[in-house]
């Protein structure tokens, strides 16, 4: 991706340019592709007595802000994430003795082969393509006789009002951002008719300071600030140079306790599978111990190749202690992931081990879950394959998340064009309904899986019938027919069953919406434990008897029937 920018500010018709424009163009071509180009434009209101501070802090702040955000974020949660702060802290500046900070703002971001754009006040944006000039952004503005009176800008109130729009790019498209001086002095047809008798091809730079000389020439009398941001050059769709990398990469044959590979000397092989080797190694020079994962040579390649790059990325970058941390493969010709040691046993093998555990340990291993799953929502990773084999109960307490060969990166994907719906990969056992039935993975996916886990730890088995599993998958969500927790353990308290259930819901909009409900239903009673309490239904009420009065029942029917054919 190449892009050309340049930029030009006056004061125009007035006595100080209260106007501002910022652009960033990363030189590190890894950072370029993970957040891409970003460009804004800010005009201070006049009314606000601190209006040049306002646009210039916007502009700055807002680049540093975006370029801070996890990479794991869509472009829209960074920008919006970004103004939301921006917008709350210049709103409290007008309760200060310095006075207030209000703009307009209209930012631009270039990203793989799509620009986004995001707009609040009457800064625009527009598109020359084609030899035609398109207004891309919608004035948030009242206009009447006696003129536009702002209806949005960043810092006027508490709450923000915003644009956002996507836009894919061509070659050679100009995407030109304006304070509102430009086209007031140059409306409709006007600006139009000053790009058809400009080049456009040539000095970046100088089309925004001849367009901003030509608004004067009109007579503007308002600030004036163009910034232009030309096309020259997009990546290929769906365009990922670490894959590029690892397609060219030889899968790694079996290996032995002994052999080596690119200085690994294997100790011991950790696991031999159809899917993957996985291999406790030592590095010959430094010592250091490492565990090398080798996926087996399948026909999708494509997938194989997806799922390592996936894993390394997260391994390398998700912001959570309870990741197991990734490191560069460097530069090799095989295809493996290295990371660090995860001590301890499995979640599975726990469970094999603590056939019915006490409430309170599970409610630790669920705390500590929690724990090392929420900073990855807030990265806008969902893990899509959450089953006890992906967990590591650590020795000295807390938990290791491991296998992100299925997860979805929000901000990766919206990259690649991806949509995080079901690809056949993950465990149908723990996987949420919608999930499995195509519909893009969720936080509330994740939180199902939890809850799955949640209760095979209590009960020793799965909250749903295991057919649900075999050889089809559901097309309607009746497939899910929930278990009673209290069939399989009376001895807990009903309010258990209900967050459970709750969490188990196979619609996902009625399912416990967030972790944190989640987390405290399990110790006390929640909505739908309170529901029951008050409900007269004996099924509602207590769930084993019900089905023990029903077994009584059933069995008096038959000793009717049997007495009654032997008479």
């Amino acid at each position: 991706m190449r892009i050309a920018l340049g930029g030009f500010t006056c004061a125009g018709g007035k006595g100080e340019n209260e106007d501002a424009f910022a652009a960033r163009q990363p030189e590190d071509t890894r950072e370029r592709r993970l957040k891409g180009v970003v460009a804004c434009v800010a005009d201070g209101l006049s009314s606000a007595p601190r209006a040049s501070e306002a646009s210039q802090l916007a502009v700055t702040q807002f680049i540093d802000d975006y370029y801070a955000a996890s990479p794991g974020w869509t472009v829209k949660q960074a920008a919006t994430r970004s103004l939301t702060a921006l917008n709350g802290w210049l709103h409290a500046q007008g309760r200060s003795e310095s006075g207030a900070m209000a703009t307009t703002f209209t930012g631009l971001i270039i990203r793989s082969r799509t620009a986004h754009l995001v707009n609040t006040g009457d800064s625009r944006a527009y598109l020359w393509r084609g030899g035609h000039l398109t207004q891309l952004t919608r004035d948030h503005a009242l206009r009447g006789t006696g003129g536009a009176v702002l209806t949005a800008a960043l810092g006027a109130e508490p709450h923000l009002s915003m644009t956002y729009e996507i836009l894919d790019l061509e070659t050679s498209d100009i995407v030109v951002l304006m304070s509102d001086g430009v086209p007031s002095a140059l409306p409709g047809d006007a600006l139009s008719a000053w790009f058809e008798k400009n080049e456009t091809s040539g000095d970046i730079e100088m089309l925004a300071r001849e367009l901003c000389e030509a608004a004067i020439k009109a007579g503007a009398e308002d600030n004036l600030t163009v910034l232009c941001a030309r096309v020259d050059a997009l990546p290929p769709a769906n365009h990922d140079e670490h894959r590029e990398i690892l397609k060219a990469r030889a899968f790694l044959p079996p290996l032995k306790a002994g052999q080596s590979v690119d200085g690994y000397t294997v100790e011991r092989v950790l696991h031999a599978g159809v899917r993957s080797y996985v291999y406790r190694v030592r590095h010959r020079e430094t010592g250091d111990v490492y565990v090398l994962k080798a996926p087996t040579e399948r026909e999708d390649e494509s997938a194989v190749i997806e799922a390592l790059a996936r894993e390394e990325w997260i391994g390398q970058n998700a912001d959570s202690p309870s990741v197991l941390r990734a490191f560069p493969s460097g530069d090799t010709r095989f295809l493996y992931l290295l990371s660090a040691p995860a001590e301890g046993p499995t979640l599975r093998q726990w469970m094999n081990d603590h056939e019915e555990p006490d409430l309170n340990t599970v409610r630790d291993i669920l705390r500590d879950l929690v724990a090392g799953l929420r900073p990855l929502h807030r990265q806008g990773i969902i893990h899509r394959d959450l089953k006890p084999e992906n967990v590591i109960i650590r020795p000295g307490g807390g938990v290791t998340l491991i296998d992100f060969g299925s997860a979805s990166i929000a901000g990766l994907e919206e990259v690649a064009g991806a949509d995080g719906s079901w690809t056949g990969e993950g465990s149908l056992n723990y996987s949420a309904p919608e999930y499995i039935m195509g519909d893009p993975a969720t936080q509330r996916a994740d939180l199902f899986s939890l809850a799955c886990m949640t209760y095979e730890m209590l009960a020793g088995a799965l909250p749903y019938k295991r057919d649900i599993a075999a050889n089809r998958i559901p097309d309607t969500l009746s497939a899910w027919r929930y278990i009673s927790l209290r069939r399989r353990r009376p001895d807990l308290p009903p309010f258990i069953d209900s967050a459970l259930e709750a969490a188990l819901m196979p619609d996902p909009a009625k399912r416990t919406p967030a972790f944190s409900e989640f987390e405290a239903d399990m110790t006390r009673p929640g909505q739908l434990a309170r529901q029951r309490a008050a409900s007269p239904a004996l099924i509602e009420r207590d769930p084993l008897r019900f089905w023990q009065v029903i077994s009584a029942t059933e069995l008096l029917v038959i000793l009717v029937l049997v007495a009654a054919l032997s008479g």
